[in-house]
Parts: structure tokens; C-alpha cells; sequence
């Protein structure tokens, strides 16, 4: 009887799926991992997944045959950064995690920008990366690469219609329409808010601002931000025990304006700062700064030394937190 009590839970066991590999307290074994081909077959035969990919071969099509001039480089530069600004300072940093305050006036512009960079409303955004830091690289996750890494990438979106509904109970505060009614008015109207910054970029700069300026800006800011998903949650380094899978990418940082710092914001989601040391490079705090000493921004929120000190992994050390 003792064997075959033990042969059983053997067997039970390698039934189970595999362990996390690491300590995490979040993250969890997934019992749903989409393969590429699942991905790519199970995309959504709906508006948002249509346009994407006609977006993505407007943009092939203007790389491959559209050639780059001077206005042009200079739009998509501009417009990249512009575009990363407003997806780590806006959607993230304010709407989702309320890492410091600032005026009525620029909340509804950083929300009217949000809309015109292309992923969704505001409210929305936020509503669904509360719902990833509460169960982050867990089955829950909507997008963590444990289900798949083109999954996490872009495939949740995509093919999930759980997804496309905003998750009310992560955003009260937003939702409260007697306080902030404008958010929710620019939430329901996103879409006419990113068209019409084609329109803009096509009536003030011709081919060019429409091609470069908007269509390839659009898509590789987008793709930037969606490796925040899904890169930095399988590459790089962990200084901080965060219960989940995030990595700090230094030169993924430089691509998202500090965003690459992945573990550290996962270690201290709340913070305005995100680059925690002072050779990693986030762009995007110091522009907060900027506004900071303009008036327009206050209680940038940034984790203590002894806060710092806690969180380290054993094998980092104190030192390590200079």
C-alpha cells in the first residue's frame, strides 16, 4: 500500500506543470501556454486586429519603398520620442500608478495624448496594468510571457476578447464621473483622437509626416512598449525581489525612456523614478522633474534608502544599492 501511495503522487506530480523556476511569490507554473502558430491562428477577425495589421504593412511598405528624407527622419525621431513620453509619463506613470500629481488641465491633456499614441484610453490602460501588477507572470496575467512570448507580446490583445473590456474594479478613482467625467468621455472617444493625429500629421507635413511621422513612429513605439511585456520579463538582470519575472534592460531603457528598468519598477510600482541609480538613464523622470520645478507637476514618489536597502536579493548586497 505505502508503494503505491507513493507511485501515485509520482505520477500525480509529473502530471502537474513544471515549477517557476525561481522564488517568485506572484508568479505562478501556467497551465496555458499559446505557441506562435496558436497566436497568429487565434487573432480576433475584429476592427482593432484589422487595423493593426494594416498599419504594420503600412509601415513595411514605407520602409521598403518610401525613401527616408531629411523632414521625414526628423518627424519619426520627434515623434517617436513625443509618442514613448506620453505612454511611460501618461498611460504608466500618472494614469496607471499615480506616482505624482498634477493639475486638472494637464491630467486631461496627458489623457487626450494618451488617446492620440494609439493604445487605447487612458482608463483602460490603466484598469489593465493594475490588473497585471496585482498578478504579475501569474496565471491570471494578461500578458506575461508564461503563457507564450508573441503572446504576452501582442497575442493577448489580439486574440483575447477577455481583454478588450476594461476592468472596472482596478480604476474607482478614474471611473468616478462626478470628479473626472472628461477621462471617461476621452476613453469612449480614443479612436477618433489617434485617427485624427494622421490627419494632423498629414495635413501640416504631406507624405512624409503622414508615412514616417505617424504610421512607422506609431508602430515602433507601440512595439517598444509592448516589450515591456514581454522582453524585460525574460531578459535581462533582477537586483530587487519583486515576486515576479521582470528584468532591468539597461539598453532597453534607453529605448523607452527608463521603462527597461523593469525589476526596479516592479520592486517599487508607485515610484516616479524608475532608474533608481545614477547611471541608469530615465529620461522620463527627469522631464517629470522639469515639470516639477515649473509648477506643473508635484510629490514625484521615490522609494527610501532603508525601503532600497530591504528589497535587494541576498547575492546584491547594500553596496550595490549606491
Amino acid at each position: 500500500a505505502p508503494r503505491a501511495a507513493a507511485a501515485a503522487a509520482a505520477a500525480a506530480a509529473s502530471a502537474e506543470p513544471h515549477a517557476p523556476p525561481s522564488d517568485l511569490k506572484t508568479a505562478t507554473a501556467h497551465t496555458r501556454v499559446y505557441s506562435t502558430w496558436e497566436v497568429i491562428r487565434g487573432m480576433k477577425h475584429d476592427e482593432t486586429s484589422y487595423f493593426m495589421l494594416f498599419l504594420h504593412a503600412v509601415a513595411l511598405a514605407t520602409v521598403l519603398f518610401y525613401p527616408l528624407t531629411t523632414r521625414g527622419a526628423v518627424l519619426l525621431g520627434v515623434s517617436y520620442a513625443v509618442r514613448m513620453w506620453v505612454v511611460t509619463c501618461g498611460y504608466h506613470r500618472y494614469f496607471s500608478h499615480r506616482s505624482f500629481k498634477t493639475r486638472r488641465w494637464f491630467q486631461a491633456l496627458l489623457g487626450a495624448l494618451c488617446c492620440a499614441a494609439g493604445q487605447r484610453g487612458p482608463v483602460w490602460w490603466a484598469s489593465m496594468h493594475r490588473h497585471h501588477h496585482r498578478h504579475s507572470d501569474g496565471e491570471q496575467d494578461a500578458h506575461s510571457p508564461r503563457h507564450g512570448f508573441l503572446w504576452s507580446h501582442m497575442g493577448w490583445f489580439m486574440c483575447a476578447d477577455t481583454y478588450n473590456s476594461m476592468r472596472e474594479k482596478e480604476v474607482p478613482d478614474w471611473l468616478n464621473e462626478k470628479k473626472y467625467p472628461e477621462l471617461r468621455w476621452l476613453d469612449d472617444r480614443h479612436h477618433l483622437f489617434f485617427l485624427g493625429s494622421a490627419v494632423v500629421f498629414g495635413a501640416l507635413w504631406g507624405l512624409d509626416g503622414l508615412l514616417w511621422g505617424f504610421a512607422v513612429s506609431c508602430i515602433l513605439s507601440n512595439h517598444a512598449s509592448y516589450g515591456i511585456n514581454s522582453l524585460v520579463h525574460v531578459m535581462g538582470s533582477r537586483r530587487f525581489e519583486s515576486g515576479d519575472d521582470s528584468r532591468n534592460c539597461w539598453w532597453f531603457a534607453l529605448l523607452t525612456h527608463g521603462e527597461g528598468w523593469h525589476n526596479n519598477h516592479h520592486a517599487f510600482p508607485s515610484s516616479a523614478r524608475q532608474g533608481l541609480r545614477w547611471f541608469e538613464v530615465d529620461f522620463t523622470y527627469y522631464t517629470l522633474l522639469m515639470l516639477e520645478k515649473l509648477g506643473i507637476v508635484w510629490d514625484l514618489k521615490s522609494p527610501s534608502q532603508a525601503q532600497i536597502e530591504r528589497k535587494l536579493l541576498k547575492n546584491q548586497g547594500v553596496a550595490a544599492s549606491a
